[in-house]
């Protein structure tokens, strides 16, 4: 599983070559999509677990939080932070 997941993110970040880098400082709970009013605190913490993960090296942490920052995720899209992470988790996996 490894590979397939070092070889997408390898592919994503060439295409997202050219955005910024984003700010791995920043905490990811705050931008968490919420579809029912009552699931964001949920939500917020369970991203603030994936975050601490991520920042202590996971590899697939960080991955997970680079696609939830694409399209059609879980958190408000950007580009940039989604380059970010998944820049950071192929270099780990590399």
């Amino acid at each position: 599983m490894g590979n397939i997941l070092r070889n997408i993110a390898n592919t994503i970040v060439r295409s997202f070559a050219e955005h910024r880098s984003g700010d791995s400082d920043i905490d990811v709970s705050q931008d968490v999509l919420s579809q029912k009013p009552g699931d964001i605190e949920a939500k917020r913490e369970f991203f603030r677990q994936a975050q601490a993960k991520a920042s202590a090296g996971d590899a697939e942490s960080m991955f997970f939080i680079a696609m939830d920052y694409g399209a059609g995720g879980e958190l408000k899209t950007d580009l940039a932070k989604s380059a970010f992470w998944m820049r950071t988790a192929a270099r780990k996996w590399v």
